[in-house]
This record gives structure tokens, sequence and C-alpha cells, in this order.
């Protein structure tokens, strides 16, 4: 019994020692709290482009699920490099025999197994090293649709900041135009 609790603390303890933590929060330069104070529009607040720009790439979901999908894309590529490193199997039993004899007396026997197995790949014909591949690409093209969502978003805002600037100036035109005509029928 105490050599099962031994592989088993052993094969716990190789385990937990090994095990790292991927995706870790980065600093970011603002707060979530001052993000979401910058982010509010307040009555009366003139907008430039760039304020514009700031509250759209800040509030915008896709850019947040691109880059989410890019991390995706980052940790299938640690799952394709797996391969290269050994597996290890572990696994235990427990019986319980009963088995009457002649004498009428009872003997009860416990059975206990373990097994512990390491598995390295010598050689797979180049496949773990294509699965590898693959997942980079798949990571560039992610990267890609960030930046091509951002380029998209920055557009639109663009193209709609403008068009309100233009609005704003033919409505100053056709004031100005009404006056003139309201002096000319006067």
């Amino acid at each position: 019994m105490n050599k099962i609790k031994i592989i088993f603390l052993s094969v716990f303890l190789i385990f937990t020692m090994n095990i790292q933590t991927y995706g870790e929060n980065k600093p970011t330069k603002t707060s979530p709290v001052e993000q979401t104070q910058n982010n509010i529009i307040k009555k009366g607040e003139v907008l430039t482009l760039e304020r514009c720009l700031d509250i759209a790439f800040n509030n915008n979901p896709n850019i947040d699920l691109a880059k989410n999908t890019t991390k995706i894309y980052q940790s299938k590529i640690g799952q394709a490099k797996s391969g290269y490193f050994p597996q290890l199997n572990v696994a235990s039993g427990y019986g319980r025999q009963n088995s009457i004899t002649n004498s009428s007396s009872d003997n009860d026997n416990n059975l206990y197994s373990g097994n512990v197995n390491v598995n390295q790949l010598i050689y797979d014909f180049g496949k773990t090293q294509t699965k590898t591949k693959i997942q980079k690409l798949n990571l560039n093209s992610s990267t890609s649709d960030v930046d091509d969502i951002t380029v998209k978003i920055a557009f639109n805002v663009k193209q709609a900041y403008y068009s309100a600037l233009l609005a704003k100036i033919n409505k100053d035109i056709f004031t100005q135009s009404i006056n003139q005509n309201e002096k000319h029928l006067k």
C-alpha cells in the first residue's frame, strides 16, 4: 500500500512541477476603468478624428474576437510541438479476490497494479513538423485578420467622420445662402 501511495505522490509532484501558465495578462497602458471613462462621450463634446478612432478601437468586439483567435492559434502551435516531447502514461488498479478453501476460512487477496509508460517519438516522416508549420501559418493568417479588421474599422470611422464634417459644412453653406437670399429679397 505504501508503494502505491509513493508512486501516486511522485507522479502528482512531477505533473504539478511542470505546469506552466500560458496567456498571462500583460499590463496595459490604462486600466479598464480609465478606458471606460475615456470612451464616454460627454454632451457637447467636439470629437476629433483621433478620439473617434480610439473609441471605435476600444469598443469594437470584432477586434477582441480576432485577438483572441490569434491567442488560440498561438496555443495550437505549442500543441503541435508537443509531439516532439516524451509522452508519459500512468495507470493503476486495485482488485480484491476472495477465495474459499476446504478449510472453510476466507482468504482475501488484495491485488494492486501500477503501470508507467514513457514514449518518445523518434521519427514520424515529418508529420509533427508539418502540423507545426500549419499552425504557424494559421497564426500568421489570424494576425493578418486583426490587421485587416483594424484597417476596415479605421476606414469606416474616417469615412463617417468626414461625411459628418461635409454635412456640417453643407449646412453652414445652405444657412449662409438662405441669409443672403433673404437680404436680396428685402
